[in-house]
């Protein structure tokens, strides 16, 4: 969740939780974020970049093992995206994510790509 106090800066908290249901292991992140973003001259199209730094905890489902995993650490997040206005209240979007934090034995290393739709105020 982002709020931007200017046209082109943002301040929020970002919050995601990665599964592996094969395994029943998930990831679970949330730290500050701050957004930049810089809209077309028709404020139709907007490309933004936000980053994260935060808690990180990975852990298992009770249903996975009788000896449960957790542990935590610290993560980050750098997403890189475009809005696309379809109407005044509709926009289109694309977003790549790359997540990466070093969490008890090791490092964990996510990358996403998500598509998505807005309504805009």
């Amino acid at each position: 969740m982002l709020f931007f106090a200017a046209s082109t800066h943002g301040f929020g908290i970002k919050y995601n939780v990665y599964g592996q249901h094969d395994y029943d292991l998930y990831t679970q992140f949330i730290g500050p974020a701050y957004s930049w973003r810089q809209t077309s001259n028709s404020s139709r199209n907007a490309i933004y970049m936000n980053g994260s730094f935060g808690y990180l905890h990975r852990g298992t489902k009770p249903s996975f093992s009788n000896i449960p995993y957790n542990t935590s650490g610290l993560g980050g997040s750098i997403d890189v995206g475009a809005d696309f206005l379809v109407t005044s209240q509709f926009a289109i979007g694309a977003q790549v994510s790359v997540f990466t934090g070093k969490i008890g034995f090791g490092y964990f290393t996510r990358a996403s790509v998500s598509i998505g739709l807005r309504l805009l105020n």
